[in-house]
């Protein structure tokens, strides 16, 4: 039995490491930074089940006609739904290609197509990975919002003894950084409506 989730069955999903199309060390780091952050905001989610990547076939797909439905459907994988893609430099930037296909439609199997242009550097590259998670699960979760993209603001003295201030996180702890600096006790911090 496939484990439910708000009274429906979670969708097992797989999820490819997407290739990097160049040997370039800064694409191929920030593609990994891109794989492990949206495997990471997908499995949090609650509405998926990640199939295991050692069950995955040996051919991979970038594009749509890589697709191989049988070999993904078929145990060990037996996913329903399939995100693949790939990470290009242009310009300087990262540039990602991401897609969801709904594997049992064979005639239409395009869910989600996005494309994500980051700065080369690992908080642009986190951000693009949250919002492509983020689509993921509002398509899949019926609207349902992912959250990836929240921040969580808290007090702490770490910069200054005695002086607490307040600082700000993405939802996953990644990001930490003071927003305030005032030297002295700053606390219950709170959100603007804007």
């Amino acid at each position: 039995a496939l484990p439910i989730y708000l009274g429906a069955t979670k969708i097992k999903l797989a999820v490819p490491d997407f290739p990097p199309k160049s040997v370039d060390q800064s694409l191929v780091g920030m593609t990994q930074v891109f794989n492990k952050v949206v495997w990471s905001d997908l499995e949090e989610s609650g509405i998926v089940d990640l199939v295991s990547k050692s069950y995955y076939p040996v051919k991979l797909p970038e594009e749509p006609l890589d697709v191989d439905f049988k070999a993904w459907t078929a145990p060990p994988a037996a996913a329903q739904m399939l995100v693949f893609g790939k990470t290009e430099s242009a310009n300087s930037n990262l540039v990602i290609t991401g897609r969801v296909f709904d594997l049992g439609n064979q005639a239409n199997p395009g869910v989600l197509a996005k494309r994500y242009v980051a700065t080369m550097n690992e908080i642009s590259t986190r951000e693009a990975a949250h919002r492509f998670a983020n689509e993921i699960i509002q398509t899949l979760g019926g609207g349902i919002s992912g959250i990836n993209l929240t921040r969580i603001a808290f007090v702490s003295n770490r910069a200054r003894r005695g002086a607490s201030e307040i600082w700000m996180m993405d939802y996953d702890g990644f990001n930490e950084h003071p927003v305030t600096s005032y030297g002295s006790t700053s606390t219950t911090p709170r959100w603007s409506p804007d």
